[in-house]
């Protein structure tokens, strides 16, 4: 239980038939270093994992500085995990609470060009259905958002859906 200080709760399941799922619980999340990840382990939610040829990316709602951010792993067998940083953050007049308003990423690859949807929220009925996709040619940063539409400073913005945490099928 992560909310009470317990351990990092991450496991995962595969098949590539999609019929009998093996689900395993020795899933680690470690530091470029060998450290065992538990920076923000109460921000660490919304996973999502992206296949990108030999790697997998998995991006999650993270905290940095005390700001809401989107955070990214990499992984060449989905069970070892290492922490990469953080490739997206919330600043300036953007919605910003303590528990995290970017939350929900999902990130898909088009030809050369990565892009991250994200819900950005305080979860009022203003904000709860505002989900902004950005674009970067570095799926390891999508830039610092300050809140300005349509322009994003740092942060190549797309367009915005109105919907709350969307995954997409290409």
């Amino acid at each position: 239980d992560i909310a009470n200080g317990g351990a990092l709760a991450l496991d995962t399941s595969t098949d590539p038939t999609l019929r009998t799922w093996n689900r395993r619980l020795d899933v680690n999340l470690k530091y470029p270093d060998g450290r065992t990840y538990t920076h923000n382990r109460s921000m660490f939610r919304d996973v999502m994992v992206a296949p990108d040829g030999d790697i997998y990316r998995m991006y999650f709602s993270d905290h940095v500085e005390g700001r809401s951010a989107i955070g990214m792993a990499t992984s060449q067998n989905l069970i070892d995990w290492v922490y990469q940083g953080v490739v997206f953050t919330v600043s300036g007049s953007a919605t910003d609470v303590y528990w995290g308003s970017a939350e929900s990423p999902f990130v898909i690859k088009r030809g050369n060009q990565w892009y991250l949807s994200v819900t950005l929220t305080t979860s009022s009925p203003d904000t709860y259905h505002q989900t902004l996709v950005f674009r970067s040619e570095n799926p390891a940063w999508f830039g610092d958002f300050n809140g300005s539409k349509p322009v994003a400073s740092g942060a190549n913005l797309v367009t915005e859906i109105r919907a709350h945490a969307p995954e997409y099928i290409l």
